[in-house]
């Protein structure tokens, strides 16, 4: 039997972890992609004939050994902890009515914003990338084990921290240089991949990213943006134009009303608007909003139009 040239895998990476009595994000995941496939056969193309690569991470979810696996846990506790203690404090200053908000407030800091904080930490970025970073890639090679004669083209699908964690990925794969300590592991296969044209990016979706502000993280940006000078290169996270495919290849969807989310347009050189920010209203209020990119038709449809 004949193997296509290329082989269609969707990656699906979430971002907050769903809290002390975590869960997968197998319902979320499975909506998104099955209200993409339906908008795919409403516009006359073909639906992705595989099932998505699915990571769990920041949970116990049975996935990995590494210590990211504890984060949902200990947001929980300290969650637990600072109720109990503005629950016991009193002043007379608040409005009684206001006390509910100033506590959702706190604890969407922890739950909220601790993945982020952990990710960017030294020892959060070691091991979720070690655990992100080895699953997806040991699942990729097994997809190409599986048709050998075929090149992989991915399409991600990301939000929140998890646009970030996916970002940092594809830089990781198509960065020019390479860690000597990497060896034969699965992360160093699909980087040979990439090396030789057998791997590309197709579309990268992000959704509700707050990857902008944390683009001051590396000394090299933080100098550039202050001082106006060259933007980031798309190619450097594998948006080549001599893959041949159309723009947009990166689709950013953000609503206003999801202060975690950001534009990254600007980021980047985008002569040949290879990368879109795409404004969406999903209706609702932060936190509620934040979530709602998994259930839209909206973005689905979009994500149809531009696959």
């Amino acid at each position: 039997m004949t193997q296509p040239e290329w082989i269609e895998i969707a990656l699906f990476i979430h971002g907050i972890t769903p809290g002390k009595h975590a869960r997968s994000h197998d319902v979320a995941y499975g909506r998104l992609f099955g209200l993409i496939q339906d908008a795919l056969k409403e516009s006359g193309k073909p639906p992705l004939d595989s099932l998505p690569i699915q990571v769990e991470w920041g949970w116990e979810s049975g996935q990995s050994a590494e210590n990211d696996r504890f984060l949902a846990e200990a947001e929980s506790v300290i969650c637990e902890q600072v109720n109990a203690a503005e629950q016991s404090a009193h002043d007379p200053s608040v409005v009684p009515l206001l006390r509910p908000l100033h506590l959702r407030a706190r604890q969407m800091l922890i739950s909220g914003l601790a993945d982020l904080f952990y990710y960017v930490s030294k020892d959060g970025e070691r091991v979720v990338r070690k655990h992100v970073f080895n699953y997806l890639c040991s699942q990729i090679n097994e997809r190409k084990a599986s048709h050998p004669a075929s090149k992989i083209s991915l399409t991600l699908i990301a939000h929140s921290a998890g646009a970030l964690i996916a970002h940092d990925l594809l830089y990781h794969l198509f960065r020019k240089t390479s860690r000597k300590s990497e060896g034969g592991s699965p992360v160093s296969q699909v980087r040979e991949l990439a090396r030789k044209g057998e791997l590309r990016v197709r579309r990268f979706y992000s959704m509700g990213t707050p990857l902008t502000p944390l683009a001051v993280r590396a000394d090299s940006l933080l100098v550039k943006i202050a001082k106006h000078q060259q933007k980031a290169d798309p190619e450097c996270i594998g948006l080549k134009q001599s893959d041949g495919l159309s723009n947009p290849r990166w689709v950013n969807f953000w609503d206003m009303d999801d202060v975690a989310a950001f534009p990254v347009e600007f980021l980047y050189a985008n002569e040949n608007k290879v990368i879109e920010d795409k404004y969406v209203d999903l209706g609702g209020v932060f936190p509620a909003v934040h979530a709602r990119y998994w259930t839209s038709a909206q973005v689905a449809g979009y994500i149809a139009e531009t696959f």
